[in-house]
């Protein structure tokens, strides 16, 4: 079993407004949600997550994920709006969340567009979060030099199949492109 499938909700129960309103902070509530479904948690030595998925009532397909962070006695920390979902006939954004690790977070937020019929992405972004001895928090990505050979390592974790395609020696030159990023100086020997 990989990690992530042990915290997803397999029966997609629902909880409901009021149980929310009643027990759970959440800012900014969204007016017109009509259930809360449980996504998954995160969780650290001092902390865990609680992921949720606020179901709107709307036209089309609305939802808003967040993330509500909860110290280890049950006391909420704060709430977090992470994504979201707004999608009808047309198209519209779609948020779909991966678990990386027991406390990575990567939140894929794509723009999509349908044209008879046809799925089109126009945009997507990865978006990630990490939970640690501060909390739960957005990991800023550096942006990559123009001039690298590999700038997706960059904007992305790759997953172990990516990686699989990839020679012993471009996995090399990717990672010296990482550290050259940084501003290391270093030489590699053939």
């Amino acid at each position: 079993m990989k990690p992530s499938e042990s915290r997803i909700n397999p029966q997609n129960s629902t909880l409901p407004r009021s149980l929310i309103k009643t027990y759970i902070e959440i800012e900014r509530y969204p007016e017109n949600a009509v259930s809360y479904t449980p996504i998954g948690i995160l969780y650290s030595d001092t902390i865990f997550v609680l992921l949720l998925e606020a179901n709107l009532a709307a036209g089309g397909y609305e939802s808003h994920f967040y993330a509500l962070t909860y110290d280890t006695c049950g006391l909420q920390l704060n709430s977090h709006l992470i994504g979201f979902n707004s999608l009808d006939a047309s198209g519209g954004i779609k948020s779909v969340l991966f678990f990386l690790s027991d406390s990575l977070l990567e939140v894929n937020q794509s723009e999509i567009r349908y044209n008879e019929g046809v799925k089109n992405i126009v945009d997507s972004k990865h978006i990630y979060y990490q939970i640690g001895g501060l909390g739960f928090s957005k990991i800023n990505k550096q942006l990559a030099s123009e001039q690298r050979i590999f700038p997706r390592s960059s904007e992305r974790v790759l997953r172990e199949s990516e990686l699989r395609l990839l020679d012993i020696q471009q996995l090399d030159i990717m990672r010296n492109e990482i550290f050259a990023d940084h501003g290391y100086i270093f030489k590699t020997e053939t």
